[in-house]
């Protein structure tokens, strides 16, 4: 599977989305500081179930606000 690297909210810390296997959702976890990391999927509307397809890979466009 696959992991995407990128700065979604423009704070200067990496977040992670990550591809899954099918029958699950693609995480993207909120780079929270200090190593921390949160499963913000949910909040974002994001977490659908990949089911019957699998997820090899993602890229992070660079958006200017």
């Amino acid at each position: 599977m696959g992991v995407a690297v990128g700065d979604y909210r423009n704070n200067g810390l990496l977040d992670l989305y990550n591809t899954v296997f099918s029958d699950d959702y693609n995480p993207l976890y909120r780079n929270d500081g200090g190593g921390n990391f949160s499963d913000v999927s949910f909040q974002m509307g994001i977490a659908t179930v990949t089911f019957p397809f699998l997820g090899w890979g993602h890229r992070v466009p660079r958006l200017r606000q």
